[in-house]
Protein backbone atom coordinates (compact mmCIF):
# COMPACT_ATOMS: atom_id res chain seq x y z
CA UNK A 1 0.00 0.00 0.00
CA UNK A 2 1.64 3.54 -0.89
CA UNK A 3 0.12 5.55 2.35
CA UNK A 4 2.04 2.58 4.50
CA UNK A 5 5.12 3.52 2.84
CA UNK A 6 4.33 7.53 2.92
CA UNK A 7 3.91 6.57 6.19
CA UNK A 8 6.99 4.71 7.37
CA UNK A 9 9.07 7.42 5.20
CA UNK A 10 7.78 9.86 6.91
CA UNK A 11 8.11 8.76 10.20
CA UNK A 12 11.90 8.23 9.10
CA UNK A 13 11.61 11.86 7.93
CA UNK A 14 11.01 12.89 11.79
CA UNK A 15 13.46 10.44 12.97
CA UNK A 16 16.08 12.01 11.00
CA UNK A 17 14.98 15.91 11.88
CA UNK A 18 15.29 14.53 15.60
CA UNK A 19 18.83 13.25 14.81
CA UNK A 20 19.87 16.13 12.85
CA UNK A 21 19.47 18.02 16.37
CA UNK A 22 21.33 15.81 18.34
CA UNK A 23 24.30 15.21 15.93
CA UNK A 24 24.64 19.32 15.81
CA UNK A 25 24.76 19.75 18.83
CA UNK A 26 27.10 16.38 19.67
CA UNK A 27 29.29 18.71 17.23
CA UNK A 28 29.08 21.73 19.04
CA UNK A 29 29.97 20.42 22.38
CA UNK A 30 33.01 18.95 20.81
CA UNK A 31 33.90 22.33 19.27
CA UNK A 32 33.41 24.13 22.88
CA UNK A 33 35.73 21.34 24.23
CA UNK A 34 38.46 22.25 21.95
CA UNK A 35 38.14 25.81 23.52
CA UNK A 36 38.45 25.31 26.91
CA UNK A 37 40.58 23.74 29.29
CA UNK A 38 38.84 23.54 32.54
CA UNK A 39 38.66 19.89 33.35
CA UNK A 40 35.32 20.19 35.05
CA UNK A 41 33.44 21.36 31.79
CA UNK A 42 35.88 19.38 29.75
CA UNK A 43 34.00 16.64 31.27
CA UNK A 44 30.81 17.84 30.79
CA UNK A 45 30.82 18.34 27.52
CA UNK A 46 32.51 15.02 27.19
CA UNK A 47 29.61 13.16 28.36
CA UNK A 48 26.84 15.80 26.31
CA UNK A 49 28.92 15.05 23.42
CA UNK A 50 28.44 11.29 23.78
CA UNK A 51 24.78 11.35 24.73
CA UNK A 52 23.98 13.65 22.43
CA UNK A 53 25.19 11.60 19.52
CA UNK A 54 24.17 8.64 20.70
CA UNK A 55 20.23 9.25 21.18
CA UNK A 56 19.39 9.13 17.57
CA UNK A 57 21.30 4.81 17.98
CA UNK A 58 19.34 4.29 21.19
CA UNK A 59 16.33 2.50 20.25
CA UNK A 60 13.32 4.43 21.17
CA UNK A 61 11.37 2.14 19.37
CA UNK A 62 8.35 1.84 22.14
CA UNK A 63 6.74 5.24 21.14
CA UNK A 64 4.52 4.66 18.54
CA UNK A 65 5.26 7.07 15.83
CA UNK A 66 9.35 6.30 16.81
CA UNK A 67 11.37 4.42 14.31
CA UNK A 68 14.64 2.43 15.64
CA UNK A 69 17.30 4.47 14.00
CA UNK A 70 17.68 7.42 11.38
CA UNK A 71 18.51 4.82 8.65
CA UNK A 72 22.21 5.47 7.54
CA UNK A 73 24.87 3.44 6.10
CA UNK A 74 28.29 3.61 7.77
CA UNK A 75 31.46 3.34 6.10
CA UNK A 76 33.98 0.63 8.22
CA UNK A 77 36.32 3.62 9.85
CA UNK A 78 32.50 5.28 10.53
CA UNK A 79 31.61 2.08 11.96
CA UNK A 80 34.39 1.51 14.12
CA UNK A 81 34.20 5.27 15.70
CA UNK A 82 30.60 5.09 15.87
CA UNK A 83 30.95 1.95 17.45
CA UNK A 84 33.44 2.80 20.18
CA UNK A 85 31.16 5.83 20.83
CA UNK A 86 28.53 3.74 21.43
CA UNK A 87 30.52 1.85 23.54
CA UNK A 88 31.70 4.86 25.78
CA UNK A 89 28.37 6.00 26.15
CA UNK A 90 27.01 2.65 27.44
CA UNK A 91 29.87 2.08 29.77
CA UNK A 92 31.27 5.32 31.14
CA UNK A 93 28.89 8.00 30.79
CA UNK A 94 25.63 6.74 30.77
CA UNK A 95 26.41 3.79 33.35
CA UNK A 96 29.09 2.98 36.20
CA UNK A 97 30.48 0.03 34.44
CA UNK A 98 33.16 -1.55 36.70
CA UNK A 99 35.32 -2.55 33.07
CA UNK A 100 36.61 0.60 31.82
CA UNK A 101 37.32 1.72 35.20
CA UNK A 102 39.73 -1.12 36.03
CA UNK A 103 38.81 -0.91 40.34
CA UNK A 104 41.28 -1.86 43.09
CA UNK A 105 41.14 -2.15 46.83
CA UNK A 106 43.50 -1.36 48.60
CA UNK A 107 43.80 -0.38 52.35
CA UNK A 108 47.31 0.90 51.74
CA UNK A 109 46.09 3.15 49.37
CA UNK A 110 43.98 5.87 51.53
CA UNK A 111 42.52 5.37 54.89
CA UNK A 112 39.00 6.45 54.52
CA UNK A 113 38.08 4.94 50.85
CA UNK A 114 40.50 2.13 49.91
CA UNK A 115 39.11 1.80 46.58
CA UNK A 116 40.72 3.28 43.74
CA UNK A 117 40.85 3.23 39.71
CA UNK A 118 43.28 3.21 37.12
CA UNK A 119 42.43 4.92 33.92
CA UNK A 120 41.57 2.59 31.01
CA UNK A 121 43.29 3.58 27.78
CA UNK A 122 39.68 3.02 26.54
CA UNK A 123 38.25 5.86 27.77
CA UNK A 124 41.01 8.74 26.54
CA UNK A 125 38.81 10.56 24.95
CA UNK A 126 41.02 12.80 23.27
CA UNK A 127 42.24 10.51 21.44
CA UNK A 128 38.88 10.10 19.89
CA UNK A 129 37.96 14.13 19.44
CA UNK A 130 39.56 13.78 16.09
CA UNK A 131 37.58 11.35 14.26
CA UNK A 132 34.28 11.68 16.82
CA UNK A 133 34.36 15.01 14.78
CA UNK A 134 34.78 13.70 11.81
CA UNK A 135 32.06 11.39 12.19
CA UNK A 136 29.79 13.62 13.73
CA UNK A 137 30.10 15.71 10.83
CA UNK A 138 29.75 12.71 8.11
CA UNK A 139 26.41 11.73 9.85
CA UNK A 140 24.99 15.20 9.47
CA UNK A 141 26.05 15.31 5.09
CA UNK A 142 24.15 11.93 5.51
CA UNK A 143 21.24 12.79 7.24
CA UNK A 144 20.66 16.30 5.38
CA UNK A 145 21.25 14.40 1.81
CA UNK A 146 18.43 11.88 2.79
CA UNK A 147 16.31 14.63 4.24
CA UNK A 148 16.87 16.20 0.71
CA UNK A 149 15.77 12.58 -1.51
CA UNK A 150 12.84 12.87 1.15
CA UNK A 151 11.67 16.63 0.26
CA UNK A 152 11.88 15.98 -3.59
CA UNK A 153 10.38 12.65 -3.76
CA UNK A 154 6.86 13.97 -2.02
CA UNK A 155 7.04 17.85 -2.49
Amino acid sequence: MPNETIDKERKLYIRRHMSLNDISQSASFLKKLRQTDDNELRLALETAAVVSYCRPFSGNDKHLEATKRPDLDFTDKEQEIHDNILKLRRKVYAHTDMEPRDPFFDWNFAEVVPVGHYLNPFHDFEKLVDDFDYLCKSVLKKLIKKQLEFQNKYS
